[in-house]
């Protein structure tokens, strides 16, 4: 994966103290810059989840956040729903069934289901992407 992505970010033009700080209130200002004002937030996480980065707020979410989320989602399926994955869900919630959806975006339905099941059981916080 290309992370020429990280010039976009807008964790640049902020002090990267806050990114990387124990402070839960500088925690919560980072939180609020990557989830209002960062257009790479959803590659981030994806960057952050896929490295398993221990340190500093990424994605919008601290290590603590991150680590719950990959153990959420378990060991078996991949961190981050593919883009693919995601036009199929929309798809879902347009009205199309599983099968056309799946169909329409070019993937499984039996891996677009599992996708569907994960958002419906709550498994795949939908905002966090």
């Amino acid at each position: 994966m290309s992370n020429e992505w990280m010039n976009y970010s807008a964790c640049l033009q902020h002090d990267p103290e806050m990114f990387f700080h124990e402070k839960p209130s500088l925690q919560e200002k980072a939180k609020v810059v990557c989830n209002t004002e960062c257009p790479v937030r959803a590659k981030c996480l994806e960057w952050a989840l896929s490295t398993r980065e221990a340190h500093g707020v990424l994605g919008g979410l601290t290590p603590r956040e991150r680590k719950t989320l990959l153990r959420i989602r378990g060991v078996n399926m991949p961190n981050m729903p593919s883009k693919m994955a995601l036009k199929g869900l929309a798809a879902i919630d347009r009205g199309l069934s599983i099968e056309n959806a799946a169909r329409n975006v070019g993937m499984s339905v039996r891996n677009l289901y599992r996708w569907y099941e994960r958002r419906e059981n709550g498994d795949l916080d939908m905002a966090a992407l």
